[in-house]
């Protein structure tokens, strides 16, 4: 858990991949967080959760798309 948490992953529980691709598409960060498997004590709150969730889940720019 030490290597995940120093590598910042994202770790849920208690979900499977396409619930975390259906909350993602339906803006639903809330249940997200609620999910959120906190490995370190760097996220304390659910709002913490969500903005570093949307910092991971950007849309890349078209040219970076190429």
């Amino acid at each position: 858990l030490d290597a995940y948490a120093k590598e910042k992953a994202i770790v849920f529980e208690g979900i499977d991949f396409f619930m975390v691709w259906f909350f993602l598409m339906t803006g639903n960060y809330k249940a997200l967080a609620k999910k959120f498997v906190r490995l370190d004590d760097s996220l304390k709150t659910d709002e913490e959760v969500i903005a570093f969730l949307k910092t991971r889940t950007k849309r890349l720019p078209e040219e970076k798309l190429i």
